[in-house]
């Protein structure tokens, strides 16, 4: 099956009716509009046939969509499909992605990149369960990002070909710091101070996060920076290159390959297209959820100890005149190579670690919730096994980024036999 686009659907959850008919109208209007016939994939993580049933369902009102649900089963059948493919040693790389009933926010990612390739796509379009369309000003026209994608991915602006095209959320961040910050400017600082992240990097976070996000679409315009949200954003090409971290529970982890796209000057358009978006108050509903979320949030803080000042790295090449537009393989060389590297000297970041998790700690004790100052209290005898996580963490990455244009080529091989073929078929609506 090939397909130039596909627009995917991650879930673990069942989709509620209005959002499956925004999405509905999304893959419609980008047929009706810009004349794209591209397949709207649902990634279903349930363990039940009721998302499938309400896709049936709402196929019959949108009869020219083509609809796919992938479940748990068909991506186990396609990865060992793919595993043939590969030489043994990307093959044992290669089982780091595969499904394992935990959350794992990177390889959600980098499921889609896999499906994208099996299926031979050059871009894709991802949109979050939990996100809606958003309306012009009061009124009840819904405005799709995806229009704005299809004019610019794998477009050339100002020179440069656009790899990433997104916007943010109206509504909810994608960190629900709602317990922790809420509006607090100085406690967002605090949060990234926390991360290590250069106060030079600082500065515009703190312009988007003090933006109010609420405001009405008024009309299109776009930027050539700025931080699209991974429930609103589309990829081209760089997705067989760069792959996201494969290791669970650490949050932040699908949002890589998105930051290597801006800090290696590669060109990344940001548009005025938000979706509207709400984050489940159940994560809130028992102490072992709200513990869990912390912990991952803690693991993404122990992990931008080594991320973060990569980014600075990059930007002294680009100082250098090391160009990486249109030589994806050669930026996927410089990662494997600057992470090998930090890889062998973890130990000389124990510090900086410790210093991270204690700044952390304190920022949960200053929570108005008590669920928060207690999960602080008891991730505090969590730290060293948080560490552990990371390392693994790191170096099932830099593996993954090795051998991943590989895993790339042998998706698309892959993609082209009569047993991919056969699976996808069952995942078929029709």
């Amino acid at each position: 099956m090939n397909y130039k686009n596909a627009y995917f659907i991650p879930s673990h959850r069942i989709l509620k009716d209005e959002n499956l008919v925004d999405f509905s109208n999304e893959v419609y209007f980008a047929l009706k509009e810009k004349g794209s016939s591209i397949p709207f994939i649902l990634l279903d993580d349930t363990d039940e046939n009721i998302n499938r049933d309400k896709i049936s369902s709402i196929k019959q009102e949108f009869q020219e969509n083509e609809y796919f649900v992938v479940n748990k089963k068909h991506i186990k059948l396609i990865y060992d499909e793919i595993s043939k493919a590969l030489e043994d040693e990307h093959k044992e790389v290669f089982q780091s992605v595969y499904p394992d009933n935990v959350v794992n926010y990177g390889n959600t990612l980098n499921k889609m990149f896999i499906l994208g390739a099996v299926m031979h796509c050059e871009a894709f379009h991802r949109r979050d369960s939990d996100i809606l369309m958003d309306t012009i000003g009061t009124t009840s026209q819904k405005v799709y990002p995806i229009g704005v994608e299809l004019d610019y991915l794998g477009s050339k602006v100002e020179g440069k070909t656009v790899y990433i095209v997104g916007s943010g959320y109206n509504g909810m961040r994608n960190i629900d710091f709602g317990e922790i910050i809420g509006n607090d400017i100085g406690l967002y600082k605090e949060y990234l101070d926390c991360l290590n992240m250069p106060e030079e990097y600082q500065a515009e976070k703190i312009l988007d996060f003090k933006k109010e996000n609420d405001e009405p679409y008024v009309e299109d315009g776009i930027s050539l920076n700025g931080s699209p949200e991974c429930g609103n954003v589309s990829f081209y090409k760089i997705f067989e290159y760069i792959p996201c971290s494969p290791v669970p529970y650490t949050l932040g982890t699908d949002y890589f390959t998105k930051e290597i796209v801006n800090q290696a000057n590669l060109a990344l358009v940001y548009h005025k297209r938000n979706v509207i978006h709400k984050h489940t108050k159940c994560r809130y509903d028992s102490h072992l959820k709200v513990f869990n979320y912390i912990k991952g949030i803690a693991s993404f803080v122990d992990t931008m100890c080594f991320y973060s000042d990569f980014f600075p790295n990059m930007q002294n090449e680009m100082i250098q005149n090391k160009c990486f537009e249109n030589k994806l393989q050669e930026l996927n060389d410089t990662l494997v190579g600057y992470y090998s590297v930090k890889i062998d000297s973890l130990d000389t970041h124990t510090g900086i670690r410790r210093q991270s998790f204690k700044r952390f700690i304190a920022l949960l004790k200053k929570s108005k919730n008590q669920q928060f100052s207690d999960a602080a209290d008891e991730l505090m005898d969590q730290q060293e096994e948080i560490f552990r996580h990371t390392n693994d963490l790191l170096t099932k990455h830099v593996a993954l980024i090795k051998a991943w244009p590989y895993i790339m080529q042998a998706a698309k091989k892959a993609g082209d036999t009569s047993q991919v073929h056969d699976i996808l078929q069952t995942a078929k609506i029709v």
